[in-house]
Formats: C-alpha cells, sequence, structure tokens
C-alpha cells in the first residue's frame, strides 16, 4: 500500500473484511493481549507507521528477549469495530 493513510487501509480493506461480520478486524482476525497502545494521525502514511512500529518492536526484542514478531499493539482503526464507531467510543 506503499504511500497509503489509514483512510485509504479503513475504506479499502478494514470495511470490506468486516462488513460481513460487522465486527472490528480484531474480532475478525483474532486479537491478542495488547502490549502497547498506539496514538497516531490517520493522514501518515501507514507503511510509516508500520516501520516505527517494527523499530520500536525490534528494540523490545533486545531488552526482553522476546521476538519481535510477538509484540502486540492496540490500534484504534484494527481494535474499534468501524460500524459502530460511535458505540466503542
Amino acid at each position: 500500500i506503499s504511500h497509503r493513510n489509514l483512510y485509504y487501509v479503513d475504506f479499502n480493506i478494514v470495511r470490506p473484511v468486516c462488513e460481513p461480520y460487522q465486527l472490528s478486524y480484531a474480532e475478525v482476525a483474532g486479537a491478542l493481549q495488547v502490549q502497547w497502545f498506539v496514538s497516531h494521525f490517520w493522514g501518515t502514511p501507514f507503511s510509516y507507521t508500520c516501520e516505527s512500529l517494527r523499530q520500536h518492536a525490534v528494540q523490545q526484542e533486545a531488552e526482553t528477549g522476546d521476538p519481535w514478531t510477538s509484540t502486540a499493539y492496540w490500534i484504534c482503526i484494527f481494535a474499534n469495530n468501524q460500524f459502530r464507531i460511535k458505540d466503542e467510543l
């Protein structure tokens, strides 16, 4: 998705995947125990956000010894049900 932002990700990926279930992406894909909360701007290219989170997870691996791929983040677009956003907030 190169330089696409979360507005694009929401309407072109998250909503189409979740629409049949009317659930959040986390509920559809399978939620994990969250370790970190992510605050971000939806207008930032999503690839930048992903790279920042990857770097953070790699740093956590160096500090804890846990594989970086096991680091779990709470990100609003995936955690909140985009079809019931008023209820989620």
